[in-house]
């Protein structure tokens, strides 16, 4: 079948037939269609590239860019390229030994691409690299010291030259701490270790990177030496003879034993080693007081430190004490004494040690006041350079001279060798008595008129102190008194003085802690007090001390007056104590007399002559009272109260709270009054006693309110109100309002400004009412009389709407309009189509003159007065209203009336429509004919018109 013969036959397979023949012939062409379209661009893809063999012809997978560099061979015809084996080239399609054609090393095609296997790494394009081949080799350390080392290695050949990073680390967990030391990489075959333990066994680990992704360690050990032991230590070592015990100072680090050399005096050496790492030892058979020579040697892990040498001596026994120690020679301020040479010195003698010590008093401890050598082969011995207290000492047959009058001696005579010294030889011996010394710690207490003084005997009696004299005056000399205190009383020592005094207490020998209290004696006065001690020689020196008593509490004041100044101040005096007790404050505080509580008014002054003072900022017209008391530093006096007073009126403070009330209800609604409300000034605002208020608008007459019951001190600010009348509606006002005082004094004014409301007109009297008459009346009108002021009462506003309401006699308002509701009568034509059975109204707008006639306008819509109907019975109200915001306000008047309008004249019979044409036409028939004789009988001059 041809194209065109099949397309004919297909199309027309299409549109004519549906045998098979024609839709095989449609298949066809539209199959020839698309294979023509597919047969156009692979004819041009063909076209465009050359033959090539299959391989040539395979599509490339995509590859992942790397940074290992790609071989490629280019034909002799440069249309394509080939790769060559590289790591990191694609190895897709490729068999299994491809990528190892080019590459040395343990390669392999992995993921379709050349890579390494594991264990090896990639070194260079083509290089596959073992791992091992990284481990550092050759590897050494030397230098070792105690805290350092250096480390070396060498590389493998097969990577000697790669561009390789490293760590060495070097590590020890000895010393019982993990110690981690980073070296110093130096080169890139050495670094050096410092900072490290002495002693202490480290592994080193080298690490080499390459790349940062692969690495090779190596390691080996080594030990640093011990450091060098410490010194003996003289304080923990026994160098007591025969065994002696050496302690040193241990090595820093590790030290795994001691080996401790003593040589001896005559070349002997004793050899010991410690069984670890201790630092004592014990070395046996030595002799007292010889001197030795010791080396110690550290060692660990089989390496020794350096040497410490030292030298110790072994210690003498203790020689014996001197013996007959005896006193010579005895005054007030020395003492001789002398001893003899022990037998026994156990050593070499040095010396002899002469130990003085001393007290005052036989029940105090003894002080230590010197101690000195003499030379070992001198028979005596003087110091020099002597303290005051210390004139000489003279050793053997020793003297002392001491400034130290009847004090007591110990003396502690011992022997001293070449390490020791023996135990004493004593002897004690008192010096002759003297005058005493000042007592001590003479102190003394206040209190308001006495004073307690206390003091301690004295420091150096010089003997036994059996007396003290105490006396005393004030600074000015004034009040002389002595007393004495002794042991046994005596009566030679009389008491003196010009008061009442306290009698003293005896006392002991040598007592300590005394005291003695002055009584009767003035406040806050200065006096003198001076203390004196006896022995039985004679009275010593004086000790003094200024002591002012105590400032006391004070009396009450007296006779306390409190007298109005003005408003808010009052004066109080008073009458000062009779007795000054020091620096003295008069304080003034305030009671607020009305309710019985304290205000925080109050004043005060400084000198105890003062007797007055000035309390301010008081509330006016208020009543108070006054508490005085006296104060100083010991406390304060009873409160003196005084009399209750009153402060001056003042100008009262503001009303409150003021409002106002429009009567604007529906029930009371008036425009000509308001009621205004206040309160009265707050209670502290009053200032006075308010008897009333007053109300003053410059649009109004003053008025005033009166207060029926005034009360200054009321609580509760108490509600007023006065009632305004005679006001203009829609009108603007301003009241003033303020209290008047009993003084006639007028308070602050609060102003209140309101406008008044607009409210119903006011309802007619039944005077006006009564004035209403009818006039006159037609069948559809009726007039009454009306007086023109009817509608003109504007008191509650001006009239916006008036009129009249018709109440037919059916409506239920015929005879009460009370229930009326204005907003839903309605007009003329409603009343109309209800036959004028309901009620309407008729807005008058103009003046009314005297009368008014309902049912004038015969034109009517709207609340119009449209004509009444004929015998039409009513009664009509009155309405005018004013306007409050858009609202009519509306007053109804009662029923006026009742009205009716006249009767139509009765018509004519009435009979069919025939008759009355006929007598219609009869008529017009008769009159004709009349006409007509008329104009006869005048043209016949008949008659003469």
């Amino acid at each position: 079948m041809s194209f065109g013969s099949c397309c004919s036959t297909g199309l027309m397979g299409i549109y004519v037939s549906t045998s098979a023949a024609s839709w095989l012939c449609f298949v066809v062409l539209l199959h020839l269609m698309i294979h023509t379209a597919k047969g156009s661009s692979t004819t041009t893809t063909t076209t465009a590239a050359p033959a090539s063999s299959s391989t040539e012809k395979e599509e490339p997978k995509s590859s992942t860019t790397t940074s290992s560099p790609t071989l490629s061979t280019t034909s002799s015809s440069g249309s394509a390229t080939t790769e060559a084996p590289a790591l990191g080239v694609d190895c897709a399609n490729k068999n299994e030994s491809w990528c190892s054609t080019a590459i040395s090393g343990a390669v392999e095609c992995k993921d379709d691409t050349c890579q390494c296997q594991s264990g090896y790494f990639q070194s260079n394009a083509t290089t596959c690299t073992s791992v091992l081949e990284l481990v550092p080799v050759d590897m050494n350390i030397s230098d070792v010291t105690v805290t350092s080392f250096n480390v070396s290695w060498l590389h493998n050949d097969s990577v000697k030259d790669l561009d390789l990073t490293h760590s060495v680390i070097a590590k020890s967990t000895e010393s019982g701490v993990e110690n981690e030391v980073m070296c110093n990489v130096t080169s890139s075959t050495t670094a050096s270790c410092s900072e490290l333990l002495p002693g202490n066994n480290y592994k080193v680990t080298i690490t080499a990177t390459y790349n940062s992704t692969v690495s090779g360690i190596a390691e080996l050990e080594e030990s640093t030496y011990p450091d060098m032991p410490g010194a003996l230590n003289d304080t923990l070592s026994n160098f007591t003879a025969p065994d002696v015990t050496l302690v040193w100072t241990g090595s820093s680090g590790k030290v795994d034993n001691y080996l401790v050399k003593v040589t001896q005096s005559d070349g002997s050496v004793q050899n010991e080693n410690t069984p670890d790492n201790r630092t004592m030892i014990v070395i046996r058979s030595l002799e007292a007081g010889k001197v030795y020579d010791v080396t110690i040697i550290a060692s660990s892990h089989s390496k020794a430190s350096l040497e410490r040498i030292a030298t110790f001596t072994t210690v003498s026994d203790v020689p014996g004490p001197p013996t007959n120690v005896t006193v010579e020679e005895v005054t007030n301020n020395s003492i001789k004494i002398s001893w003899r040479e022990t037998d026994k010195p156990n050593g070499v003698i040095r010396a002899h040690r002469v130990c003085v010590k001393y007290r005052f008093y036989i029940d105090d401890s003894y002080n230590n006041y010197t101690c000195e050598d003499t030379s070992a082969n001198a028979s005596e011995y003087k110091i020099s350079s002597l303290t005051a207290e210390r004139k000489g000492i003279t050793l053997n047959n020793m003297r002392i001279f001491s400034d130290f009058i009847g004090t007591f001696y110990w003396f502690d005579v011992s022997t001293v060798n070449d390490v020791s010294i023996s135990s004493n030889a004593s002897v004690n011996q008192r010096t002759n008595e003297s005058v005493p010394a000042k007592v001590s710690d003479l102190d003394a207490k206040s209190y308001d008129s006495s004073v307690m003084v206390t003091w301690n005997r004295p420091s150096q009696p010089n003997g036994n102190i059996t007396t003290y004299r105490v006396y005393w005056m004030d600074i000015a000399g004034q009040g002389n008194c002595t007393v004495y205190l002794t042991s046994p009383k005596s009566s030679e020592m009389n008491n003196s003085c010009d008061h009442n005094i306290t009698e003293p207490s005896n006392i002991t020998v040598n007592q300590k802690n005394l005291n003695y209290t002055i009584i009767n004696l003035e406040p806050h006065t200065e006096y003198v007090i001076r203390v004196q001690a006896y022995t039985a020689v004679g009275a010593g020196a004086i000790t003094s001390i200024n002591q002012r008593t105590s400032i006391a509490v004070p009396e009450p004041v007296t006779n306390v007056v409190a007298e109005t100044l003005n408003a808010t101040a009052v004066n109080v005096t008073w009458v000062i104590p009779s007795v000054n007790p020091g620096p003295v404050n008069y304080t003034v505080t305030t009671n607020n007399a009305v309710d019985n509580t304290a205000s925080s008014q109050s004043c005060s002054v400084e000198d105890y002559l003062m007797s007055s003072c000035e309390v301010s900022g008081l509330e006016e017209y208020w009543m108070y009272n006054f508490n005085v008391v006296a104060s100083t530093e010991a406390g304060t006096s009873s409160p003196a109260v005084s009399n209750n007073v009153t402060t001056d009126e003042a100008e009262p403070g503001p009303v409150l709270n003021v409002s106002y009330v429009l009567y604007n209800t529906k029930t009371g609604c008036d425009a000509t009054k308001a009621n205004v409300s206040w309160r009265e000034p707050g209670l502290y605002d009053r200032n006075s006693l308010i008897i009333s208020y007053v109300l003053w608008s410059v649009q109004s007459p003053q008025k005033e309110h009166v207060v029926s019951k005034p009360d200054r001190y009321s609580e509760d600010n108490r509600l007023f109100e006065e009632d305004i009348m005679d006001l203009k509606p829609q009108f603007d006002y301003t009241w003033e309002i303020s209290a008047r005082t009993s003084g006639e004094k007028t308070g602050q004014s609060s102003s209140l400004s309101f406008t008044t409301g607009v409210c119903a007109p006011p309802d007619w009297t039944d005077s006006n009412l009564e004035s209403v008459k009818e006039k006159r009346s037609t069948t559809t009108t009726l007039t009454i009389v009306l007086p023109s002021s009817f509608f003109k009462k504007t008191q509650q506003g001006e009239i916006q709407e008036k009129g009249l309401i018709v109440l037919p006699r059916e409506s239920q308002h015929f005879e009460n309009t009370q229930a009326i509701k204005y907003e839903k009568i309605s007009g003329w034509k409603n009343a109309k189509a209800s036959k004028f059975k309901e009620d309407y109204k008729i807005n008058i707008a103009r003046a009314v003159e005297e009368e008014f006639t309902i049912g004038k306008e015969t034109v009517c819509s709207g609340f119009c007065n449209g004509p009444l109907p004929e015998q039409f019975s009513f009664k009509v109200a009155a309405y005018a209203c004013t306007k409050r915001t858009g609202t009519l306000l509306c007053t109804i008047s009662s029923p006026l009336g009742p009205f009716a309008t006249q009767a139509t004249p009765p018509p004519p019979p009435r009979g069919s429509s025939q008759t009355t044409t006929i007598i219609i036409l009869s008529i017009i028939l008769f009159l004709s004919i009349c006409v007509a004789c008329f104009i006869f009988l005048w043209y016949k001059e008949v008659i003469d018109p």
